[in-house]
């Protein structure tokens, strides 16, 4: 049975007698244009400034460009973006934790003007650095539990616990300020 090529492979199959280099940018190109805006809203939800965020996305795009041949083809891409965009974003803040205080403040997120919204920011925020993540990336980045696993380094499976657990725990915070809420 003949399985079907994404855009990259045809890309690259149509290359024929080209250059190896004129391909590899085609296909380079092609994976920019499906991912660039993803890989850019992952970052700037994630970081305050917006020189940082082009600094990091930059760098991302840089890493992806050296190691373009490690990267999965057939939709494993976007996952292999956001892994390569989290690993530069640790890096980022590791780096700023020593030459200045950080502190995320939903960075990137817009202001909704909505007093409920900003609770669940809140509360979100109170979370493990674990449990923030696999919510953001299930809500933020619309993840199925398997791009979460790629993601995270995971099976499907744990992701599909830790997003159980997380939710469950957030949700347990949200009652808790319903129920002050009302007592008020």
């Amino acid at each position: 049975m003949a399985r079907r090529m994404d855009e990259r492979e045809q890309v690259l199959s149509v290359g024929g007698r080209r250059e190896v280099e004129s391909v590899r940018k085609a296909a380079f190109r092609v994976m920019y244009h499906a991912n660039g805006h993803a890989v850019h809203a992952y970052l700037a939800r994630r970081v305050g400034d917006p020189a940082d965020v082009e600094d990091l996305v930059a760098e991302v795009w840089a890493t992806a460009w050296r190691r373009f041949d490690a990267i999965p083809s057939n939709g494993g891409e976007l996952p292999w973006l956001y892994v390569t965009a989290r690993n530069h974003l640790a890096n980022w803040r590791r780096k700023h934790r020593r030459t200045e205080p950080f502190s995320e403040d939903h960075a990137g997120v817009e202001s909704t003007g909505s007093e409920e919204a900003h609770d669940v920011l809140r509360l979100l925020a109170g979370l493990s650095a674990a449990d923030q993540e696999v919510l953001r990336l299930a809500a933020w980045e619309e993840l199925s539990p398997t791009e979460m696993a790629q993601v995270l380094g995971i099976t499907a499976s744990a992701a599909r616990v830790r997003l159980h657990r997380a939710r469950r725990r957030l949700q347990r915070r949200l009652d808790r300020a319903d129920r002050r809420r009302a007592d008020r």
